[in-house]
């Protein structure tokens, strides 16, 4: 659903404010504006969003999109505002400093110049480690099957757990490898007669940058089948009891 929204804006803004032509010098080099493009589609935002020439309130709706999409990372732990936007804060800057993505002229051409774009993501084997460590995960993983969000996220004590887990993930987030993508561009124009460069189609350059990261709750039939031990032996204990009094 995210990817066709995000196809659905970018497909919106080239209808509404460009159209293709052949002879034009467009304002940006293709790097900057291949750049600009994944940039964007990876962390929400870029500095060189000019470079791309699409409006504003257009962009901003990109970075809405792209920013829900990074925190559903953690969509399986329930937190207040407060601690929801202290990780919120955490882990931006985390992926600011991983998150490594350039851009160079790969061949030259008038019309469809190619650009090389490299860029690193985030390593969820890494991720998944850390987790996997930290006790306090199941102790939240097991909390969420007997709660409901709401009591959850009214609960001081799993809220600690998590703003401390979660921060503890974050912490630890390392990057892949660098990897690369070609980049056809084209020329477009936007209603003032200024001209940019653009991918040619943006789904193989969104999908290639797009960060798919996310803190997994352990699978729910093995959470299932811990909390029905622990029931099973309370009744059993309960009962012993009961026989020797």
């Amino acid at each position: 659903m995210f990817k066709k929204i995000i196809c659905a804006i970018m497909t919106l803004a080239m209808l509404l404010s460009f159209s293709a032509v052949n002879a034009a010098t467009p304002k940006s080099t293709p790097e900057e504006s291949i750049l600009a493009y994944a940039e964007m589609y990876s962390l929400g935002t870029s500095e060189h969003l000019e470079a791309t020439g699409i409006p504003k309130d257009l962009t901003d709706a990109v970075e809405k999109d792209v920013t829900s999409h990074l925190m559903t990372a953690f969509m399986n732990y329930p937190m207040t505002k407060n601690n929801f936007q202290t990780v919120k804060e955490k882990y931006f800057a985390k992926l600011n400093e991983i998150i490594k993505i350039s851009a160079r002229l790969k061949k030259n051409d008038a019309v469809n110049p190619i650009v090389e774009i490299t860029a690193t993501n985030v390593d969820q084997e890494v991720a998944d480690k850390i987790k996997a460590e930290d006790a306090n995960f199941l102790t939240m993983d097991v909390m969420n099957h007997l709660s409901t969000a709401e009591e959850l996220a009214a609960d001081g004590q799993y809220q600690n757990l998590a703003i401390n887990a979660i921060g503890g993930v974050i912490n630890g987030l390392t990057a892949t490898a660098p990897k690369t993508y070609d980049v056809t561009c084209e020329i477009v124009t936007d209603d003032n007669g200024n001209s940019y460069w653009k991918p040619v189609g943006v789904q193989g350059l969104f999908d290639f940058v797009m960060i798919d990261f996310a803190i997994k709750e352990v699978d729910p039939q093995i959470i299932d089948g811990m909390i029905a031990t622990v029931f099973s032996t309370e009744t059993e204990v309960k009962k012993e009891s009961e026989n020797n009094q």
